[in-house]
């Protein structure tokens, strides 16, 4: 924790999805913010895939990710109980749409045609004045959907640029569908970038009486973990980044843990989880938030943006025997970090 920063506690466990909901449930009505600024603020949520909140490393570091640093650390607060209810992609994006839990929305498996999208947190903004955007990856097999599918999915959104394909993500080769340009095909151009390239586009063109609510969905740091190119300096510094590890890393003695965690190996890294991979990607995340935040910054609206910073679901990255994967409980927890210069100010702050 940097010096300086004001821990509030004790606190109940955020649950990302509930709490953004509620945050914007306060626009809507609900009461006001003590000391949040009189115009309705933007609304940013820079949304990652797949990424544990235990190992801050891979974005507190001001040399190596300066964006999240200076946006999020040094000025921003950190919910260190952020939970979200699912540890599965389709699921977990459908209970932040919709503010519903898993039983009552009916998206427990990776389908985007279980969702049902009427009512969504995009539906009431923009009901409520705000330009809404969705860009980046969306929902996982939404190749499976209809046209009318696709067309309720897109309804409550202004803008709706999403990543089209069966796992509705990938790094390069993939197609784009929006609302208003039909499908954009892109085979060279990494994700990451074209998220961003994008949201500054939409930022840009967006009316400039109206508040903008955006969804920045960016499919880092999803296996197969493909970054975009990075310098040699960037790739020593990832390099240099000693393993993960906690006391549920490789456990030896998993006899009181149940049947499916006692019948797996020992993880082949025996001094942790490799990190390389995911500090490579969290370099094109840093310019994700760069250029967005900038742009912001451009049109003037950035004073008056409450920024989010967190991650569909979490990951295991080797503990209690588990790699790379999710779909347990272990995997449920989130980052969260949010910021927000002209309600909040800009002293950071941590809440447990």
């Amino acid at each position: 924790m940097q010096t300086g920063t004001r821990r509030v506690s004790p606190a109940r466990r955020a649950v990302a999805a509930v709490l953004i909901c509620a945050i914007s449930a306060t626009w809507l009505g609900a009461g006001p913010v003590p000391g949040a600024a009189a115009a309705k603020p933007n609304i940013v949520v820079f949304y990652l895939d797949d990424v544990s909140p235990h190992d801050g490393r891979l974005w507190n570091d001001p040399q190596r990710t300066p964006a999240i640093y200076n946006t999020f650390i040094a000025r921003g607060t950190r919910f260190t109980n952020a939970f979200g209810e699912d540890p599965l992609c389709c699921p977990a994006r459908a209970t932040l749409l919709s503010g519903l839990h898993t039983h009552n929305n009916g998206v427990n498996v990776n389908d985007a045609r279980l969702f049902q999208p009427q009512g969504t947190v995009a539906g009431k903004l923009t009901g409520a004045g705000y330009t809404t955007m969705w860009i980046g990856k969306y929902m996982n097999h939404n190749s499976w959907l209809s046209e009318a599918g696709w067309a309720a999915h897109m309804a409550q959104w202004s803008v709706f640029d999403a990543i089209y394909g069966l796992n509705g993500g990938a790094y390069y080769d993939y197609k784009v569908r929006t609302k208003d340009q039909g499908d954009l095909v892109y085979s060279d151009v990494h994700s990451t970038q074209m998220t961003a390239d994008r949201a500054v586009s939409r930022f840009a063109a967006a009316p400039a009486d109206k508040p903008i609510f955006a969804m920045v969905s960016i499919y880092d740091l999803h296996s197969p973990n493909v970054s975009q190119p990075i310098t040699q300096e960037q790739a020593a510094k990832c390099a240099n980044l000693a393993p993960w590890w906690t006391p549920a890393y490789n456990e030896a003695d998993v006899s009181d843990k149940p049947a499916y965690i006692r019948a797996l190996p020992l993880q082949s890294y025996p001094n942790g989880w490799p990190m390389d991979a995911f500090c490579r990607q969290m370099y094109g995340v840093d310019d994700v938030v760069k250029r967005v935040t900038d742009e912001l910054a451009a049109e003037g609206r950035l004073n008056n943006t409450l920024l989010v910073f967190t991650a569909d679901n979490g990951m295991s990255w080797g503990a209690h025997r588990r790699g790379q994967q999710k779909n347990t409980p272990d995997a449920t927890a989130v980052p969260l970090y949010m910021a927000w210069p002209a309600g909040w100010g800009n002293a950071p702050r941590v809440i447990d």
